[in-house]
């Protein structure tokens, strides 16, 4: 389980925020564009500041 303080995104949230599905974000995962972190058992979640970075080198 995750214990950090750093601000954790949903991956519902992280989809809106990149103007992306879901099973895209689960692809940037695959790729290793994309580091998933686990905090439960089936509970998936992504560091803000990720988000955030790839957010802003979109186009």
């Amino acid at each position: 389980m995750y214990k950090d303080k750093t601000k954790l995104i949903t991956r519902r949230h992280a989809s809106q925020r990149l103007g992306v599905s879901i099973s895209t974000l689960k692809r940037m995962e695959q790729r290793g564009q994309l580091q998933p972190i686990l905090v439960g058992v089936r509970s998936i979640r992504y560091r803000e500041e990720d988000i955030e970075g790839l957010a802003n080198n979109q186009p």
